[in-house]
């Protein structure tokens, strides 16, 4: 009997689900508050059910489907008031039911092909699909009405999944796992946001940072990108894992990355600064103490005067930085002392003690140089 886990500071308990459907592999997919889970069987049986992962009863009457429904960890969706449910069928069909009574409320049509994904917005108020013909399309959760006309990524490529909306429902991300493009999309008016991203080999699902102003892609080629959302310009280097990508996530508050690959690597980045509309002047100053360059009004580089600003007030400017001025941690992470300076912002352990307890892994090189093209300077960690 399949069961749940509830997870806390006196240890795992046990929750059989009960009534749970015998024979076929069935797939399983949980709410965010992790109250929920709705299940369906790969094969066979034509059906979705939900159970409440507290009491490990069915939260409701099991909800036919005239065909096989698209496995649930790709199409089945909660609305965030946990009250319906959606998921999307081999034949075209994508439907929402009320859980606790069964009943279908909703059903999303036109729509040709496999249903692969059927996803809410953070507040409940659109939905999005992904078909195999059509591609991405966004839906009025209230009415079933479409909002937007197919979403589809340039260049004929088919949007296999939505990678999901930013927590503040304003971007949608539709990506094709084969080759690597990622479209980010605007919720309100079905516009493409910025360039098609394009991570240059086959990806796993992207997703945005917690503030939805990067996006972060993770490849077959061994590396993670992370990008401007509105610009869809890389914010830095690859973040060279080495092996074949299983994934990459951002943490809770953003600042750092977690890649990983099939062989149970792990590595933890520092998520890069997000790009500001205009450099703080601080930057400017410390570009040109570094470079020796300034460039003058008619757009040429000339060596800069002598009397510029000296590296001591800069430092005591930038460590006056308010923590949420543009760059904040960045710059004050630069102007730090080297011996004493910590890994990366955010981290509180420095280079010296991490390589005496053998936590910084070598430098993973390109294995073909001409795979990414050199980022620009201005594209790339302080």
């Amino acid at each position: 009997m399949p069961q749940a886990w509830a997870i806390s500071a006196e240890g795992p308990r046990v929750v059989p689900l009960e009534d749970f459907p015998a024979g076929a592999g069935v797939a399983i997919r949980m709410s965010d508050d992790g109250s929920l889970a709705v299940a369906m069987a790969r094969f066979g049986i034509k059906e979705l059910r939900v159970w409440n992962l507290r009491t490990g009863r069915p939260a409701g009457p099991a909800m036919p489907y005239a065909a096989a429904l698209w496995r649930a960890n790709g199409s089945g969706s909660f609305s965030p008031d946990g009250k319906w449910v959606a998921a999307g069928s081999n034949d075209g069909e994508a439907k929402v039911w009320e859980i606790a009574t069964g009943k279908l409320v909703r059903e999303l049509k036109p729509v040709t092909g496999t249903v692969r994904r059927v996803e809410f917005s953070p507040d409940g108020a659109r939905i999005a699909t992904v078909e195999t013909q059509d591609g991405a399309r966004l839906w009025d959760a209230a009415t079933g009405q479409a909002l937007s006309p197919p979403l589809k990524l340039s260049g004929g490529t088919k949007a296999t999944a939505p990678g999901g909306f930013s927590k503040d429902g304003r971007w949608l991300l539709t990506y094709a796992s084969a080759g690597g493009s990622v479209a980010v999309w605007d919720v309100r008016s079905g516009a493409r946001v910025g360039a098609q991203i394009e991570h240059g080999s086959d990806i796993r699902p992207p997703m945005f940072s917690p503030d939805g102003s990067q996006v972060l892609t993770a490849g077959e080629d061994g590396a993670a990108r992370v990008w401007d959302t509105q610009t869809g310009q890389l914010l830095a280097e690859p973040l060279r894992h080495g092996a074949s990508m299983s994934g990459a996530h951002f943490s809770p508050d953003g600042r750092f990355i977690l890649t990983q690959s099939a062989s149970s690597l792990a590595r933890i980045w520092a998520a890069p600064p997000t790009a500001s509309a205009r450099a703080p002047e601080w930057l400017l100053r410390l570009a040109t103490m570094q470079a020796g360059m300034v460039v003058n009004d008619d757009g040429d580089t000339v060596d800069a005067p002598a009397e510029g600003p000296t590296w001591d007030a800069l430092r005591a400017e930038v460590n006056a930085l308010p923590a949420n001025a543009p760059l904040a941690a960045w710059g004050k992470w630069l102007v730090a002392d080297a011996d004493k300076r910590m890994l990366a912002p955010g981290f509180e352990i420095t280079e010296a003690e991490a390589r005496a307890r053998g936590l910084i892994a070598a430098p993973v090189v390109a294995k073909d140089p001409e795979e990414d093209e050199p980022t620009p300077a201005s594209a790339r960690q302080p």
